[in-house]
C-alpha cells in the first residue's frame, strides 16, 4: 500500500473493517435518492415535471421501496400546499405535478421520500430540491418595502412602506392599508396616507430568529396583495459568526498544522473579512477570506499559549470581535494533505509528538482497508496509490496501536474519471415551432462508448436559477454527504477544484466516524426497517369491522376485487392502486347490503409527510434586500398573453380547484385539441361523452366508456398511487393552431436508454418562446456512475 515501506494490508483487520462497515450500514440504514425538475422557475398552472433515482439502496434488505411520497413545502411557513404519491419501480419514479392558482407565489422546496422508515419512523432516504413560483398575472398596484435601519443599534426596526400605481404618474395609491403580523403574533393594521405611504415599526426584541419574516396583506380599493418580507438578523452579538477547522481533527502542541476558518453572518452569507491572529494577546499574522468566506492559515501552537483571531471592522458594518481557537492537545497526531482532490495517488502527511507505530485504514459507506503499523518518528511522508479505492469521497483515518482514530481527513478519489455525454444538435439556433435535432453519445473516463439511462429537458434558460438547480453527478458524490449551498451557488462543484478543496477541508470534518463504525453490533439491526403502505379500513356504522370483506375497486373504468384481512383492513400493492395524476380511484363493499358499510384510506405516507415537514429548516441563499416589492413576485420576461376581464363564478357545491368545475364524477377531462385528461395548459376544457373518440397520445384515439360513478353511486373516493402523466409538448395540433403557444418547458422525456454503443437520437419542436433554451441530460451510465451535460440553443 505505501511505497518505499514493505506493507502489505493486514488481512484480519482489513476483514474485520469490512465486516464492522457492513454491520454499520445495517444498523445505520440509508439510501441516496435524486429527484431531477425540469427547471426551477414556475408558474401558476405550470407542470412540474420530474425523474426521481434511488442511487443507493439498502443492502440485505427484504423490504424494497415500491412509493415516492413528494410534496410542495412553502419555505415561509413550512405548510405543505401539495401532496400525493408515486409509483417507484425499479429503483426509477416519473411524476409530475400540477400547480394550480391555489399554490401563492414564493419560495418552496420538493420534499421526496421513500416508503422505508428507520426506527425512529423518519425516512431512510430524503431529497430537498428549491423551488421558484411565480406570477405572469400583472399587477395593478405594487408594494415596496424599505428597511430603513439596517444598523442594528435601535431597538426599533423601522419599515418604510409604499403603495404605488406601475406605469401610472398622475393617480395616487391614497387610503391603501396594510394588515401585518409576526408569526404566532396578533395582526396590526396600517392605514396608508393620501400618497400610498406609511411606517411600519417592528420592535427588535420580538425578532429572534435568523431569517424571520413579517407576513403582510395589502388592501386597495377591492384588490388583496400578500407578501412576506424578510426582516435583518435578530441581535448585532450574533451578526457574524467564525468557526475553526483543524486539519485532521485538532491542534497538537509542537506540530504544524492547517486550520481553515470560515466567517458567516448570522443569515449563512459569507463573508469577505479581514482579521488578525493574536497569540497570548501579541499579533502574530494578519489573515483574510475569499469572496466565499474562506481562509486558511498555518499555526504551530506552544504549550500553554491562548491563540485568538480578532474580527477587525469593515466600513462600520462589521464590530470587533474576538473568537478563541480550539485548545491544543498536548500529544497528539496531525494530518496533512495539501491535494485532496486526488486522480490515482494521494500524498499524504503525518506529523506526532512522540515517536509511535500507526496504521492508515481508508474507507467510505461500502468499503474499507486498512495497513499493518508503520513507524511515525516525529514526521513523514507518505504516498498512497488508489487503484483500489472506489471513485468519490473518502476517509482517511490515522489509527493508533489499538484501533483509537487519531486523525481524520476525507479526500476525493479519482477526480478526473468521468462518465459524460456529448450532446450535438443540427445547428445552434432555431426558430418558433421548428423542429429540434439532438443527438446524445455516452462514454466512459476512457472515452468508450457505454449505455446508460437519462432524462432529457429542454427549458427556457431563464427559468433555471443556477443557485438553486441540483444535478445528479454532484448529488451523487457531493450533495449526500454535504448540506452545503455552495455546491451549487458557484457553479459545478464537480468542475471547479479550489472550492471543492475547500468543501473538504472544512465540511468533511468528521469526527471521528471511525468509533461509530467499530462498535456496531449486528444484533442492533433487528427491527431497523419498516415499510410505510397505503391501508384501506372498512368500518360498519363507525365500528371497525373485524371479518374478512370483500371490496370492489373502481379505477381508469375499470373494476377490480379485493378481499380484506381478519380485521377488515387492506394493504395492497402500490402497483394494484396506481393511477395516472389527478384521476381518481373508488371503492365500495361488495353485496346488497353495502350502504351500512364504508372504506377509510388510513395513509401512514401522509402523516410521515406531516411530521417531517414540521421538522425543516430551510438555508435560504437569497441575499437580505433593503428594498424589498411584491413585484419579485412577478415573472417580469414572460411573454405577454391577452387576458380576458376575470369573471367571478360561484357554486354551491366545493370545488377543488379549476378541475372540479370542469370534470365529470370520475374526474374525467377533455382539452380543446381532443386529448382525454391532457396536461392543463391555460386551454378550456370540456365534459367527456360516453362513446365518443378521444385522443390518448399524440397518436392514438380511443372510445370513452362513461363514467361508472353514474351506474354505481355507493363507490366512494379513496388515496391512491400515481404514476406520471404522458408529456406532449408541442405537438402537431399546437404545430397548427394559429394562437401563440408559450410553453417554457418544450420537452421532457424521463428514463430514456442509450443502445449498445452509448448512442440516442431524439427530436422535438420549439414553442413561440424566444430567447435561449438549455438542454439537460443526465442519469447513470452501465458503469453505476452518474453523469450530468448541458447544452444551449437559441430561438429566433
Amino acid at each position: 500500500m505505501l511505497v518505499n515501506v514493505n506493507l502489505h494490508a493486514q488481512i484480519a483487520d482489513t476483514k474485520l473493517l469490512q465486516e464492522k462497515i457492513n454491520q454499520y450500514n445495517l444498523t445505520h440504514p440509508t439510501q441516496t435518492l435524486f429527484v431531477q425538475t425540469d427547471k426551477t422557475t414556475y408558474t401558476n398552472n405550470e407542470t412540474i415535471w420530474f425523474a426521481a433515482y434511488l442511487l443507493r439502496d439498502v443492502k440485505e434488505s427484504f423490504l424494497k421501496p415500491d412509493i415516492l411520497s413528494v410534496a410542495l413545502v412553502e419555505e415561509s411557513t413550512g405548510e405543505i400546499a401539495l401532496q400525493k404519491k408515486y409509483l417507484l419501480e425499479k429503483n426509477f419514479c416519473p411524476g409530475s405535478l400540477l400547480l394550480r392558482d391555489t399554490v401563492k407565489p414564493g419560495n418552496y422546496e420538493l420534499l421526496a421520500f421513500t416508503n422505508l422508515v428507520n426506527k425512529k419512523a423518519f425516512p431512510l432516504a430524503v431529497f430537498r430540491q428549491s423551488l421558484t413560483i411565480k406570477s405572469i398575472k400583472d399587477l395593478t398596484f405594487s408594494t415596496n418595502f424599505t428597511i430603513a435601519d439596517t444598523s442594528l443599534t435601535s431597538d426599533t426596526l423601522r419599515i418604510d412602506v409604499k403603495v404605488a400605481l406601475p406605469g401610472v404618474a398622475t393617480e395616487l395609491a391614497s387610503f391603501a392599508s396594510i394588515v401585518y403580523h409576526l408569526q404566532e403574533e396578533q395582526s396590526k393594521t396600517l392605514k396608508l396616507d393620501v400618497y400610498g405611504r406609511g411606517q411600519i415599526l417592528i420592535p427588535r426584541i420580538k425578532i429572534k430568529q435568523p431569517r424571520q419574516l413579517l407576513f403582510t396583506t395589502t388592501h386597495y380599493k377591492k384588490e388583496i396583495q400578500y407578501f412576506n418580507l424578510q426582516l435583518p438578523p435578530p441581535a448585532k452579538e450574533d451578526s457574524f459568526n467564525i468557526s475553526f477547522y483543524p486539519e485532521g481533527g485538532d491542534l497538537v502542541d509542537g506540530l504544524q498544522c492547517r486550520v481553515a476558518w470560515e466567517a458567516k453572518t448570522n443569515l449563512g452569507t459569507a463573508v469577505q473579512a479581514t482579521a488578525v491572529l493574536m497569540k497570548d494577546g501579541k499579533i502574530t499574522d494578519t489573515l483574510m477570506t475569499s469572496n466565499n468566506g474562506i481562509g486558511v492559515f498555518s499555526l504551530v501552537p506552544a504549550t500553554g499559549s491562548e491563540y485568538v483571531l480578532r474580527l477587525l471592522a469593515n466600513n462600520k458594518k462589521m464590530l470587533w470581535k474576538d473568537f478563541l481557537l480550539p485548545a491544543s492537545l498536548r500529544k497528539g497526531v496531525g494530518l496533512e494533505i495539501k491535494n485532496a482532490i486526488s486522480s490515482d495517488t494521494l500524498n499524504v502527511n503525518i506529523r506526532s509528538s512522540i515517536n509511535q507505530h500507526v496504521s492508515i485504514a481508508i474507507s467510505n459507506n461500502d468499503e474499507g482497508t486498512v495497513s499493518i503499523p508503520i513507524e511515525i518518528n516525529r514526521e513523514r511522508n507518505i504516498r498512497l496509490p488508489l487503484n483500489k479505492i472506489s471513485k468519490g469521497v473518502n476517509t482517511i483515518t490515522i489509527l493508533d496501536e489499538e484501533g483509537r482514530p487519531l486523525a481524520e481527513r476525507l479526500f476525493f478519489a479519482h477526480f478526473d474519471k468521468k462518465t459524460g455525454a456529448i450532446l450535438q444538435t443540427d445547428k445552434p439556433a432555431y426558430k418558433t415551432r421548428e423542429k429540434i435535432s439532438l443527438g446524445i453519445q455516452l462514454t466512459d473516463s476512457d472515452s468508450a462508448n457505454i449505455g446508460g439511462v437519462f432524462t432529457i429537458a429542454c427549458t427556457q434558460n431563464n427559468r433555471i436559477e443556477s443557485r438553486k438547480q441540483k444535478d445528479i453527478e454532484t448529488y451523487y458524490y457531493l450533495g449526500q454527504f454535504f448540506e452545503e449551498p455552495s455546491l451549487y451557488t458557484a457553479g459545478r462543484v464537480l468542475t471547479n477544484k479550489h472550492i471543492l478543496e475547500d468543501i473538504l477541508l472544512l465540511k468533511g470534518w468528521r469526527k471521528y466516524t471511525w468509533q461509530g463504525i467499530m462498535q456496531a453490533d449486528a444484533s442492533d439491526t433487528v427491527g431497523t426497517i419498516k415499510k410505510l403502505v397505503v391501508k384501506y379500513q372498512v368500518f360498519n356504522n363507525n365500528h371497525i369491522v373485524k371479518k374478512p370483506v370483500d371490496l370492489v375497486m373502481m379505477r381508469d373504468s375499470s373494476f377490480e376485487m379485493f378481499t380484506t384481512d381478519a380485521t377488515g383492513a387492506l394493504s395492497p400493492d402500490a402497483s394494484a392502486i396506481t393511477v395516472i395524476e389527478n384521476r381518481k380511484m373508488f371503492m365500495r363493499i361488495s353485496g346488497n347490503n353495502s350502504f351500512d358499510y364504508r372504506v377509510v384510506s388510513a395513509d401512514s405516507l401522509e402523516k410521515t409527510m406531516l411530521q417531517y415537514a414540521s421538522h425543516l429548516s430551510f438555508h435560504s441563499t437569497e441575499k437580505l434586500l433593503q428594498l424589498q416589492t411584491s413585484l419579485q413576485q412577478i415573472l417580469s420576461d414572460q411573454p405577454k398573453v391577452k387576458i380576458l376581464k376575470e369573471v367571478v363564478i360561484t357554486a354551491q357545491k366545493k370545488d377543488d380547484g379549476f378541475l372540479a368545475k370542469t370534470t365529470n364524477a370520475c374526474g374525467d377531462y377533455v382539452c380543446a385539441r381532443g386529448y382525454l385528461n391532457c396536461p392543463y395548459q391555460d386551454e378550456p376544457f370540456s365534459l367527456p361523452e360516453k362513446g365518443k373518440f378521444y385522443r390518448v397520445s399524440a397518436k392514438i384515439w380511443q372510445p370513452y366508456r362513461g363514467c361508472l360513478l353514474d351506474s354505481e353511486p355507493s363507490l366512494v373516493e379513496v388515496g391512491n398511487v400515481y404514476t406520471a402523466r404522458a408529456f406532449y409538448g408541442m405537438d402537431s395540433t399546437l404545430l397548427q393552431q394559429s394562437t401563440p403557444e408559450y410553453m417554457s418547458t418544450i420537452y421532457w422525456n424521463p428514463f430514456m436508454l442509450a443502445d449498445d454503443k452509448g448512442h440516442a437520437n431524439f427530436s422535438f419542436y420549439s414553442s413561440d418562446i424566444k430567447g435561449e433554451c438549455r438542454i439537460t441530460v443526465q442519469g447513470i451510465g452501465k458503469n453505476g456512475e452518474p453523469f450530468y451535460s448541458e447544452k444551449r440553443i437559441r430561438v429566433e
